[in-house]
């Protein structure tokens, strides 16, 4: 008679509802979440690591990503259940959550479940779980600083900089994303079009963020007047000069190879230490005398 009765069975189906629930959450949400945010590390990473190498103004510049405080508990959750998806069992109050932050989480999760009126679009952006910061590191002193904090005193090449390398990295994750793994040779176009592009950095800054580009796999079109061109000829591969007469507009196409961008680099007597300029112009030789 117990077996038969209608309670038992309504709990039965509720315990498989449970768990058909259960195992779709774990498989479709939580496992995707922990891709999505494993991606995004890993283009932040990616990034990061082409900006390592390349100095700006004397620093070095990380892109770094932080959990917002609303989405702290459940990021912890999906993290940790990579390692021991245990940890999901206690979803429904099946079983005991393993501390507060899980039970905060789990709570918060089975009113994403079951409530209809619960605003589920929050959820839906895993890049808005996380709030972005640029952080500059100087070279000499080791001194971390944040773009927040520097905005409001920095020069105008100071300013100009970080503008370029965020830009940079959003059309590399939107052209690229985790494809940002492979050789930069074999992603694919990637146009970064700029209007009279870095107009307020020195040479050695411009080509770093070119270099910076290109690592991240993006091919730069620069739009400049005339007198930029001692500096794209040292760090573009192609010139495109339009002159325009009347009604009729010509363009003529020259190619800079290797060795030409060296060389006129080497020319360049703004890349000269002070000892180099004081002997391209005989200082040495007359101090000698």
């Amino acid at each position: 008679m117990l077996e038969d009765n209608e309670l038992i069975r309504y709990r039965e189906q509720a315990d498989e509802a449970a768990d058909r629930v259960s195992r779709l959450f774990k498989t479709t949400f939580i496992h995707e979440l922990n891709s999505r945010f494993g991606q995004l590390h890993s283009e932040m990473e990616k990034v990061s690591a082409a900006l390592r190498t390349r100095p700006l103004h004397g620093e070095i510049y990380r892109l770094a990503e932080l959990v917002k405080p609303e989405f702290d508990d459940l990021y912890h959750l999906a993290k940790d259940s990579e390692a021991d998806e245990r940890v999901l069992d206690a979803l429904f109050g099946r079983a005991e959550p393993r501390d507060e932050r899980h039970a905060r989480a789990l709570r918060q999760i089975e009113q994403l479940l079951a409530d209809e009126s619960f605003d589920f679009t929050v959820f839906q952006d895993y890049r808005s779980y996380f709030t972005y910061d640029l952080r500059m590191r100087d070279v000499t002193t080791g001194r971390t600083t944040s773009f927040d904090r520097r905005r409001g005193v920095a020069s105008g090449a100071e300013r100009q900089v970080p503008f370029y390398v965020v830009i940079g990295a959003a059309l590399a994750s939107a052209y690229h994303g985790v494809r940002q793994a492979t050789a930069p040779s074999d992603l694919g176009i990637g146009l970064a079009v700029f209007d009279e592009a870095f107009s307020k950095m020195d040479g050695p800054n411009q080509r770093t963020l070119l270099d910076f580009y290109r690592a991240i796999g993006l091919q730069v079109v620069i739009a400049a007047p005339t007198e930029k061109r001692a500096v794209v000829y040292e760090n573009l591969d192609y010139i495109i000069d339009v002159f325009r007469s009347g009604d009729v507009s010509l363009a003529e196409s020259i190619r800079i190879k290797d060795r030409a961008r060296e060389e006129m680099r080497a020319a360049n007597p703004q890349h000269a230490t002070d000892d180099e300029l004081a002997e391209r112009l005989g200082l040495k030789a007359s101090a000698a005398e």
